[in-house]
Protein backbone atom coordinates (compact mmCIF):
# COMPACT_ATOMS: atom_id res chain seq x y z
CA UNK A 1 0.00 0.00 0.00
CA UNK A 2 2.80 2.12 -0.85
CA UNK A 3 1.81 4.65 -3.95
CA UNK A 4 5.40 5.65 -3.77
CA UNK A 5 6.68 2.33 -4.85
CA UNK A 6 8.89 1.42 -7.73
CA UNK A 7 10.44 -2.15 -7.92
CA UNK A 8 13.80 -3.25 -10.03
CA UNK A 9 11.87 -2.77 -13.57
CA UNK A 10 10.76 0.17 -13.10
CA UNK A 11 6.71 -0.33 -12.50
CA UNK A 12 5.24 2.37 -10.11
CA UNK A 13 2.78 3.19 -7.79
CA UNK A 14 0.18 0.82 -5.72
CA UNK A 15 -0.31 -1.66 -8.52
CA UNK A 16 2.98 -1.79 -10.09
CA UNK A 17 1.54 -0.11 -13.91
CA UNK A 18 4.35 0.28 -16.27
CA UNK A 19 4.62 2.45 -19.64
CA UNK A 20 2.58 0.30 -21.54
CA UNK A 21 -0.16 -0.34 -18.79
CA UNK A 22 -0.45 3.60 -18.51
CA UNK A 23 -0.52 4.14 -21.90
CA UNK A 24 -3.60 1.88 -22.64
CA UNK A 25 -5.43 3.40 -19.48
CA UNK A 26 -4.83 6.68 -21.39
CA UNK A 27 -2.45 8.35 -19.32
CA UNK A 28 1.26 8.13 -20.73
CA UNK A 29 2.30 9.09 -24.19
CA UNK A 30 4.99 6.42 -24.39
CA UNK A 31 8.34 6.59 -25.63
CA UNK A 32 11.19 5.12 -28.12
CA UNK A 33 12.19 2.37 -25.60
CA UNK A 34 10.83 -0.94 -24.84
CA UNK A 35 11.81 -0.17 -20.41
CA UNK A 36 10.04 1.75 -18.04
CA UNK A 37 12.37 4.41 -18.41
CA UNK A 38 9.10 6.93 -18.09
CA UNK A 39 11.41 9.19 -20.70
CA UNK A 40 7.74 9.69 -22.62
CA UNK A 41 5.45 12.31 -22.09
CA UNK A 42 1.92 12.58 -20.27
CA UNK A 43 -1.73 13.37 -21.45
CA UNK A 44 -2.92 15.26 -18.61
CA UNK A 45 -5.58 12.63 -17.66
CA UNK A 46 -6.90 12.72 -13.82
CA UNK A 47 -3.71 15.85 -13.52
CA UNK A 48 -1.43 13.50 -14.15
CA UNK A 49 2.00 15.09 -15.82
CA UNK A 50 4.81 13.40 -14.83
CA UNK A 51 5.59 10.11 -13.04
CA UNK A 52 6.29 12.35 -9.47
CA UNK A 53 2.79 13.46 -9.71
CA UNK A 54 1.36 9.84 -10.71
CA UNK A 55 3.52 8.31 -7.13
CA UNK A 56 1.92 11.47 -5.29
CA UNK A 57 -1.86 11.00 -6.28
CA UNK A 58 -3.19 7.31 -5.26
CA UNK A 59 -6.57 7.90 -6.07
CA UNK A 60 -5.93 8.71 -9.87
CA UNK A 61 -3.26 5.43 -9.07
CA UNK A 62 -6.52 3.76 -8.43
CA UNK A 63 -8.43 5.23 -11.53
CA UNK A 64 -5.50 4.57 -13.89
CA UNK A 65 -6.34 0.50 -12.99
CA UNK A 66 -9.54 0.75 -13.10
CA UNK A 67 -9.49 2.01 -16.56
CA UNK A 68 -6.09 -0.54 -17.42
CA UNK A 69 -8.08 -4.03 -16.08
CA UNK A 70 -11.44 -2.57 -18.25
CA UNK A 71 -9.68 -2.63 -21.06
CA UNK A 72 -8.14 -6.02 -20.31
CA UNK A 73 -11.86 -7.42 -19.31
CA UNK A 74 -12.50 -6.48 -22.74
CA UNK A 75 -9.76 -8.20 -24.53
CA UNK A 76 -10.05 -11.27 -22.62
CA UNK A 77 -13.60 -11.01 -24.03
CA UNK A 78 -12.53 -10.10 -27.57
CA UNK A 79 -9.92 -12.93 -27.85
CA UNK A 80 -12.58 -15.75 -26.33
CA UNK A 81 -10.07 -16.18 -23.12
CA UNK A 82 -13.30 -15.74 -21.34
CA UNK A 83 -15.09 -19.16 -22.47
CA UNK A 84 -12.49 -20.60 -20.21
CA UNK A 85 -14.51 -19.63 -16.79
CA UNK A 86 -15.59 -22.60 -15.14
CA UNK A 87 -12.99 -24.96 -16.22
CA UNK A 88 -10.18 -25.83 -13.94
CA UNK A 89 -6.62 -25.65 -15.52
CA UNK A 90 -3.77 -26.93 -14.17
CA UNK A 91 -5.45 -27.75 -10.72
CA UNK A 92 -7.10 -23.75 -10.83
CA UNK A 93 -10.55 -22.75 -11.23
CA UNK A 94 -10.80 -20.09 -13.61
CA UNK A 95 -12.63 -17.24 -12.84
CA UNK A 96 -13.19 -13.78 -14.39
CA UNK A 97 -11.45 -11.83 -11.88
CA UNK A 98 -8.62 -14.53 -11.89
CA UNK A 99 -8.23 -14.32 -15.76
CA UNK A 100 -7.83 -10.24 -15.24
CA UNK A 101 -5.42 -10.22 -12.58
CA UNK A 102 -3.08 -13.39 -14.98
CA UNK A 103 -3.50 -10.72 -18.11
CA UNK A 104 -2.42 -7.81 -15.81
CA UNK A 105 0.90 -9.49 -14.07
CA UNK A 106 2.07 -11.25 -16.95
CA UNK A 107 0.37 -10.18 -20.31
CA UNK A 108 -2.77 -10.81 -22.13
CA UNK A 109 -0.79 -13.04 -25.02
CA UNK A 110 1.13 -14.82 -22.06
CA UNK A 111 -2.58 -15.69 -20.72
CA UNK A 112 -3.93 -16.35 -24.14
CA UNK A 113 -1.40 -19.18 -24.31
CA UNK A 114 -1.97 -20.69 -20.79
CA UNK A 115 -5.71 -21.05 -21.80
CA UNK A 116 -5.27 -22.00 -24.67
CA UNK A 117 -2.96 -24.55 -24.29
CA UNK A 118 -4.92 -26.24 -21.76
CA UNK A 119 -2.10 -25.18 -19.22
CA UNK A 120 0.38 -26.62 -21.27
CA UNK A 121 2.50 -23.49 -21.42
CA UNK A 122 2.91 -21.72 -18.25
CA UNK A 123 4.33 -18.37 -18.76
CA UNK A 124 6.28 -16.32 -15.57
CA UNK A 125 6.41 -13.05 -14.84
CA UNK A 126 9.53 -11.49 -14.51
CA UNK A 127 9.79 -12.29 -10.68
CA UNK A 128 9.55 -16.09 -11.60
CA UNK A 129 6.03 -16.52 -10.69
CA UNK A 130 3.93 -18.63 -13.26
CA UNK A 131 0.76 -17.16 -14.33
CA UNK A 132 -1.38 -19.65 -12.58
CA UNK A 133 -0.56 -18.96 -9.66
CA UNK A 134 -1.86 -15.22 -10.05
CA UNK A 135 -5.02 -16.40 -11.62
CA UNK A 136 -5.37 -18.38 -8.45
CA UNK A 137 -4.76 -16.17 -5.88
CA UNK A 138 -7.07 -13.14 -7.33
CA UNK A 139 -9.39 -15.55 -8.37
CA UNK A 140 -13.44 -15.15 -7.27
CA UNK A 141 -13.04 -12.20 -6.71
CA UNK A 142 -16.23 -9.50 -7.35
CA UNK A 143 -15.68 -7.71 -11.12
CA UNK A 144 -16.93 -3.89 -10.73
CA UNK A 145 -16.31 -1.59 -13.35
CA UNK A 146 -16.21 1.16 -10.81
CA UNK A 147 -13.67 3.16 -9.45
CA UNK A 148 -13.61 3.43 -5.60
CA UNK A 149 -11.36 6.36 -4.01
CA UNK A 150 -7.88 5.17 -2.27
CA UNK A 151 -9.50 5.81 1.14
CA UNK A 152 -12.22 3.16 0.78
CA UNK A 153 -9.72 0.92 -1.24
CA UNK A 154 -7.45 1.30 2.38
CA UNK A 155 -10.43 0.61 4.79
CA UNK A 156 -11.04 -2.91 2.38
CA UNK A 157 -8.04 -4.73 2.60
CA UNK A 158 -7.87 -8.16 4.05
CA UNK A 159 -11.74 -7.77 4.37
CA UNK A 160 -12.95 -9.09 1.50
CA UNK A 161 -12.22 -10.01 -2.47
CA UNK A 162 -8.53 -12.22 -2.61
CA UNK A 163 -9.35 -16.07 -1.97
CA UNK A 164 -6.96 -18.67 -1.73
CA UNK A 165 -8.70 -21.38 -3.32
CA UNK A 166 -11.25 -19.80 -5.74
CA UNK A 167 -14.78 -21.58 -6.14
CA UNK A 168 -15.30 -22.65 -9.50
CA UNK A 169 -18.57 -20.28 -10.79
CA UNK A 170 -21.70 -22.55 -11.47
CA UNK A 171 -22.39 -22.87 -15.09
CA UNK A 172 -25.82 -21.53 -15.14
CA UNK A 173 -24.69 -17.86 -14.32
CA UNK A 174 -22.27 -18.29 -17.75
CA UNK A 175 -22.61 -17.08 -20.90
CA UNK A 176 -22.63 -19.42 -23.43
CA UNK A 177 -22.53 -17.40 -26.49
CA UNK A 178 -20.64 -13.94 -25.38
CA UNK A 179 -21.76 -10.99 -27.57
CA UNK A 180 -18.62 -10.48 -30.15
CA UNK A 181 -16.10 -7.59 -29.59
CA UNK A 182 -14.40 -5.41 -32.00
CA UNK A 183 -10.96 -6.59 -30.74
CA UNK A 184 -7.56 -5.16 -30.69
CA UNK A 185 -5.61 -5.94 -33.85
CA UNK A 186 -2.46 -5.47 -32.34
CA UNK A 187 -3.39 -7.71 -28.99
CA UNK A 188 -4.63 -10.34 -31.09
CA UNK A 189 -1.32 -10.32 -32.85
CA UNK A 190 0.73 -10.42 -29.95
CA UNK A 191 -1.71 -13.27 -28.73
CA UNK A 192 -1.40 -15.24 -31.74
CA UNK A 193 2.09 -15.00 -31.92
CA UNK A 194 3.18 -14.53 -28.50
CA UNK A 195 5.50 -11.62 -30.20
CA UNK A 196 4.20 -7.41 -30.99
CA UNK A 197 4.28 -6.18 -34.52
CA UNK A 198 7.26 -4.25 -34.03
CA UNK A 199 9.15 -7.03 -32.94
CA UNK A 200 8.11 -8.94 -35.66
CA UNK A 201 9.13 -6.24 -38.25
CA UNK A 202 12.51 -5.86 -36.39
CA UNK A 203 13.50 -9.47 -37.01
CA UNK A 204 12.01 -9.79 -40.83
CA UNK A 205 14.06 -6.31 -41.36
CA UNK A 206 17.34 -7.81 -40.05
CA UNK A 207 16.67 -10.63 -41.92
CA UNK A 208 16.35 -8.91 -44.97
CA UNK A 209 19.40 -6.50 -44.43
CA UNK A 210 21.61 -9.32 -43.90
CA UNK A 211 20.44 -10.87 -47.09
CA UNK A 212 20.71 -7.63 -49.05
CA UNK A 213 24.16 -7.12 -47.72
CA UNK A 214 25.47 -10.19 -48.43
CA UNK A 215 23.85 -9.45 -52.58
CA UNK A 216 25.75 -6.25 -52.25
CA UNK A 217 28.67 -7.64 -51.22
CA UNK A 218 28.93 -10.49 -53.70
CA UNK A 219 27.57 -8.21 -56.91
CA UNK A 220 31.08 -6.25 -56.01
CA UNK A 221 33.08 -9.10 -55.47
CA UNK A 222 31.92 -10.79 -58.21
CA UNK A 223 32.22 -7.88 -60.49
CA UNK A 224 35.82 -6.87 -59.25
CA UNK A 225 36.86 -10.15 -59.96
CA UNK A 226 35.69 -10.11 -63.39
CA UNK A 227 37.60 -6.61 -64.02
CA UNK A 228 40.81 -7.87 -62.60
CA UNK A 229 40.58 -10.62 -65.23
CA UNK A 230 39.64 -8.60 -68.23
CA UNK A 231 35.85 -9.77 -68.39
CA UNK A 232 34.43 -6.71 -67.52
CA UNK A 233 35.03 -2.92 -68.33
CA UNK A 234 35.90 -0.50 -65.25
CA UNK A 235 32.36 1.63 -66.31
CA UNK A 236 30.45 -1.16 -66.15
CA UNK A 237 32.20 -2.24 -62.74
CA UNK A 238 31.12 1.29 -61.58
CA UNK A 239 27.30 0.90 -63.29
CA UNK A 240 27.03 -3.26 -61.29
CA UNK A 241 28.30 -0.95 -57.70
CA UNK A 242 25.82 1.70 -57.96
CA UNK A 243 23.12 -0.15 -58.59
CA UNK A 244 23.42 -2.28 -56.16
CA UNK A 245 23.80 0.67 -53.46
CA UNK A 246 20.88 2.46 -55.44
CA UNK A 247 18.78 -1.02 -54.38
CA UNK A 248 20.65 -1.42 -50.99
CA UNK A 249 19.40 2.17 -50.43
CA UNK A 250 15.68 1.89 -51.75
CA UNK A 251 15.42 -1.08 -49.67
CA UNK A 252 15.85 0.55 -46.88
CA UNK A 253 14.29 3.70 -47.10
CA UNK A 254 10.96 1.15 -48.27
CA UNK A 255 11.71 -0.66 -44.96
CA UNK A 256 12.06 1.98 -42.69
Amino acid sequence: MNPASINGFGYAGLFQMGEAALQDAGYYKGDATRTNDWTGGWTGKSGINSLADFLHNPDAQVQAVVAYQNKIAAQIHSLGLDSSIGKTINGVPITMSGLVAGAHLVGIGNLSNFINSNGANVPLDGNNVPISDYIAKFGGCTIDASTPTFSALSTAIGTAGIVPTPPVPSTSTLSSSPTPFAGDADTIFMAASGKSKAEVKEVISMILATLVTTWVAWTCLSSFASWRRGRLSFMNLQGNIVRAACILIAIIVIVN
